[in-house]
């Protein structure tokens, strides 16, 4: 299907690090989760499946995506 546009794979990993290497842990602990790309999330580019929009990196992440980090998910993929 190919609906994966665009792994996170880096980030995921940093960002399970320093979920491990902290001493609180919220409910979502170390979840991964994926991201459509109309979604901002700060770090991967918000192309809404648009090619010419390759480079258009957001400052701050969506709501849903900073509601899903705060309790300690991990994006782990960009998807259609």
């Amino acid at each position: 299907m190919n609906a994966v546009t665009r792994v996170l794979a880096d980030s995921a990993l940093d960002a399970a690090d320093q979920a491990d290497a902290s001493a609180a842990s919220g409910p979502l602990h170390g979840v991964p989760f994926t991201i459509k790309e109309n979604i901002d999330c700060v770090g991967s580019p918000t192309t809404h499946g648009v090619p010419a929009m390759a480079d258009s990196m957001p400052s701050q992440d969506a709501p849903v995506v900073e509601r899903m980090k705060l309790p300690g998910a991990i994006p782990l993929a960009r998807i259609k």
